[in-house]
């Protein structure tokens, strides 16, 4: 019989966008994957980020959702104030 463990997290740190200003260019469109590589977090934030409006996409035709750059440079932006 196998006991499984839940993991408790006391003071998570909050998440830290990359320091550096990414390199964008603002009309391009970034995949989900490309646009967490640039601002220095994991996908999963982003898509929660997404998912909870921090951050504006458009979604494909086949469904995948792509981010503008100069939406990208906004929330860096509002992270570093």
């Amino acid at each position: 019989m196998h006991t499984f463990y839940r993991p408790i997290f006391i003071n998570t740190p909050s998440i830290m966008i990359t320091p550096e200003r990414p390199v964008l260019k603002g009309t391009s469109r970034y995949s989900s994957s490309q646009a967490a590589e640039v601002l220095g977090i994991h996908r999963n934030t982003l898509l929660k980020w997404a998912n909870e409006g921090k951050v504006s996409f458009r979604t494909a035709r086949n469904g995948r959702r792509y981010y503008f750059g100069l939406e990208l440079m906004r929330v860096w932006r509002e992270e570093h104030r």
